[in-house]
């Protein structure tokens, strides 16, 4: 998979997505845990529009992502607004920081991109080693129904003067996994001609109870799971699961 052409119409495919209700929910949570952090590190930050919005909520961001070319913009945005969050490029397997943080946090289903029992374990170790002792872990995940009953054998499309893409689900070869197909135009304003980009991703998710046996055994406690940027418990009808753990 490779993030260099996707880098260039994230921001204009994830122009829906409610980021500043999602950073309410966070403070929901640091709230509802008694969480009062001072640094924070971003997993898998993208253009970082999440890292950006809690730097502006006065915490002291990191933002760590594999694709240089996700990084180059979200540095370019951090400029523009003068915040002054530091960008690493890193993949979250091999994660190593240079200092210990209060909060780790990812988001955006990061972590469904890890599709293997033994990457998502090394990622949760990793994530261990780069916390305070206390601190706390937050991410998120596809739920299982999810995958498999709004994604897999599903297509959709988008289209305006900029950009259209279609983006076609197929079932994956692993259980719970999904591999999506994306077709984008994007309209070069020089020569106004639309230039296509092809991207395929691989996601998958894993059972609720596994992630937590996974966390336990990385040394964390699961101090709440909720479903839906709420603070109830999952139930049958989640599509997202959030997960919040603190470092033993």
């Amino acid at each position: 998979m490779t993030y260099e052409s996707f880098a260039l119409v994230y921001d204009d495919l994830m122009q829906h997505v409610p980021y500043d209700s999602w950073i309410r929910f966070i403070e929901t949570i640091f709230e509802k845990h008694q969480i009062k952090p001072r640094t924070i590190l971003d997993l898998g930050c993208g253009t970082g529009e999440m890292t950006l919005r809690l730097s502006e909520n006065g915490y002291l961001l990191t933002g760590v992502d594999q694709s240089s070319d996700m990084l180059a913009i979200a540095a370019q945005k951090s400029l523009e607004r003068k915040l002054p969050v530091t960008w690493v490029e890193q993949d979250i397997t091999v994660l190593k920081t240079q200092q210990a943080y209060d909060v780790v946090v990812s988001f955006c289903d990061v972590f469904n991109y890890l599709t293997e029992e033994n990457d998502v374990r090394k990622a949760f170790q990793h994530v261990h080693s780069s916390l305070k002792e206390g601190g706390f872990f937050i991410f998120d995940v596809h739920s299982q129904k999810y995958v498999n009953d709004v994604l897999i054998g599903k297509s959709f499309s988008d289209a305006d003067e900029q950009i259209s893409f279609i983006w076609v689900c197929h079932s994956g070869n692993q259980p719970d996994e999904v591999e999506h197909e994306l077709t984008f135009f994007v309209h070069d304003q020089k020569t106004s001609l639309y230039r296509r980009f092809d991207e395929v991703h691989i996601q998958r998710t894993f059972p609720m109870e596994t992630y937590k046996k996974w966390l336990d055994a990385a040394g964390f406690e699961v101090a709440g799971i909720y479903g839906d940027y709420s603070l109830n418990r999952p139930d049958e009808k989640s599509d997202r699961l959030f997960f919040v753990s603190k470092k033993k």
